[in-house]
């Protein structure tokens, strides 16, 4: 009976923690395969040749925007009007993994990619890289070793630096920064991508004021004027101008640590440098915000590839508008992005009837009324119906945003009860046990024979007891950690 009763304090305590799993976890099933070019859209041309993808890990948004920015070259440009500075904003959890994730594949991954980011596995979604390399582009990387975890055999040239030393803030960039010189003469890729640590070990060890901040981004700013400079050269005898991208995975908070949902934390750079921006002078001086994710659209436009197919992201209209500088260019660019959107909200039963091919919910029913208003005023009114579909991406970018940060709370304290059940069940077993025992000490002197047997009988529970136990999780770390990341769930709803 004993036994039987742990194996259902056992069994309780799994199943509370499950129930509460799915209830925080929200479900998410992505589009299978690669996106492929649809034949009946119009086809945009591609802006961009060479491609330059600097990720440099943790820097938020001040540190570059900020007033007491050290990335001098980089602040001066910006005024210049030679670039499109944005300030990306990215959703927790902002931790290295997750945000990968989101700036290649344009997804919203969750809480459970911070375990992942631990031990990263294949990323299998369509992506970026995915799509370059099905267009046959040769890619080369240098820095932190997630990528060639998420992306295996997808680099020509790589070398991984590891991120789990957080206080070697020297070597670690060092080692990113040794390659770029050789790989720019070798001009034989067409995409690069660099990601550098320093900076976030700088947070993690000191803070963001410390000491160290100032020379590092000076080193920053260096690297970045001296990649550009090189391209500008370069761009004089290449038919299509190359394209710098300067980005932050997350930022950190003020004691430069990240993971949550804090302004410093969720605002990242994203920074777009050319030529074709400095010889027109038509950029912007001040940065806007956008969201991160907006990235994987935007990025796809420019440089003709199809927009992965998971992603919820909007294109940036305004780098759009002045790229094309045509408003039935920059109609079509918006237009893909939509087609790419309904997608997903018809492959979701949550949002569209697959058997009467209709709207799911009152949501969807007035994005798609203002889909086939913006269809009737193509032909007409070109700029109208491009204003309306950027309307129709951001009420679908919200409605992603709701679905996918939303919780089961009935089924979060369902969990809860269940292991409460769980709980107060192993406090009644304890107590039975040490009842049982003191009744065996006290029949010890009247009847020794039957306290022994009753003393075997004990230890044959106790045996089983240990069998059960020590071949079992500790559920109480488990329930422990969970508590915890309801706290921190929380917390962000709080912020």
């Amino acid at each position: 009976k004993a036994v039987l009763f742990i194996f259902f304090v056992l069994f309780t305590q799994l199943l509370g923690i499950a129930i509460f799993c799915i209830g925080f976890f929200p479900p998410r099933v992505p589009m299978e395969g690669i996106a492929v070019d649809d034949r009946t859209e119009a086809q945009l041309p591609r802006s961009f040749g060479k491609t330059v993808i600097m990720v440099v890990d943790a820097l938020r948004s001040e540190f570059l925007y900020g007033d007491d920015s050290m990335m001098n070259w980089t602040r001066k440009t910006i005024s210049e009007r030679g670039t499109y500075p944005y300030i990306g904003r990215a959703q927790a959890p902002t931790v290295t993994l997750p945000r990968i994730k989101a700036l290649t594949s344009g997804g919203s991954p969750n809480f459970l990619d911070i375990l992942n980011n631990f031990k990263s596995t294949q990323l299998v979604e369509d992506n970026l890289l995915a799509q370059w390399k099905e267009r046959g582009s040769s890619i080369i990387f240098y820095g932190d070793d997630t990528w060639e975890k998420l992306f295996p055999n997808t680099f020509d040239r790589s070398e991984g630096t590891t991120s789990f030393f957080a206080t070697e803030t020297v070597e670690v960039d060092n080692n990113v920064t040794r390659h770029i010189d050789r790989e720019l003469n070798n001009w034989d890729w067409d995409v690069m991508i660099l990601h550098y640590l320093g900076l976030d070990h700088i947070g993690h060890s000191q803070g963001p004021y410390s000491p160290l901040m100032g020379p590092k981004q000076k080193e920053m700013d260096g690297i970045i004027q001296r990649i550009c400079m090189h391209l500008f050269e370069k761009d004089k005898h290449e038919t299509l101008p190359s394209l710098f991208l300067l980005l932050s995975d997350h930022g950190m908070n003020e004691a430069g640590n990240h993971g949550g949902s804090s302004e410093g934390e969720v605002s990242t750079v994203m920074l777009f440098i050319s030529s074709k921006f400095q010889e027109n002078s038509h950029g912007r001086a001040e940065p806007i915000m956008v969201s991160q994710t907006d990235l994987v659209p935007t990025l796809s436009i420019l440089l003709g590839n199809p927009i992965p197919k998971n992603s919820l992201g909007k294109v940036i209209p305004d780098l759009l508008k002045n790229l094309f500088q045509d408003e039935i260019s920059t109609l079509n660019a918006v237009k893909k992005n939509v087609n790419q959107q309904l997608k997903i909200l018809k492959s979701n039963s949550l949002f569209w009837r697959k058997e009467t091919q209709t709207p799911a919910t009152e949501d969807v029913e007035r994005i798609m009324e203002k889909y086939f208003e913006a269809n009737k005023e193509e032909a007409i009114r070109p700029s109208v119906a491009t204003q309306m579909y950027l309307e129709m991406l951001s009420d679908l970018q919200d409605m992603w945003r709701v679905v996918l940060s939303s919780y089961d709370v009935y089924l979060l304290l369902l969990g809860i009860f269940v292991s409460a059940i769980s709980f107060i069940s192993g406090l009644i077993l304890t107590l039975n046990l040490n009842a049982t025992f003191n009744l065996k000490f006290q029949l010890e002197p009247i009847r020794p024979s039957v306290a022994t047997q009753m003393y075997l009988e004990m230890l044959s529970d106790l045996q089983d007891m240990w069998r059960v136990v020590l071949s079992s999780y500790d559920v109480y770390l488990l329930l422990l950690g969970i508590f915890v990341s309801a706290i921190s769930f929380i917390s962000g709803l709080i912020l």
